[in-house]
């Protein structure tokens, strides 16, 4: 499967309004976490994730210099416009086996 690279930044502060003002500025707030990893807030930028979703969930992100394997674990979404709200990735290796549940919204 190919794996498509996306660049993020680390984000300062949590909550609604941080959320909100991120928003505002046309920005994606996120999180990646996983088994082996702390936690970690982000900013993605929503068109070069809208460019690069098309079937595909696993990405490699380059944060602060370095890449790791994540897959896209929650996307939300406005109910009323259909706009991206929020998106969880879930670092993984390739070494680990997981079982993964498609559901179709």
């Amino acid at each position: 499967m190919e794996r498509y690279s996306l660049k993020v930044e680390t984000r300062e502060g949590s909550g609604k309004g941080v959320a909100r003002q991120l928003r505002r500025k046309g920005l994606l707030p996120g999180v990646v976490y996983g088994k082996k990893r702390d936690p970690q807030p982000l900013i993605v930028n929503p068109e070069n994730l809208k460019r690069k979703m098309g079937g595909n969930a696993i990405f490699e992100l380059e944060l602060d210099g370095d890449k790791e394997t994540v897959m896209v674990k929650d996307l939300q979404r406005d109910p009323v416009s259909g706009a991206l709200l929020h998106i969880d990735f879930l670092h993984i290796t390739m070494d680990e086996k997981i079982t993964v549940r498609y559901q179709l919204i």
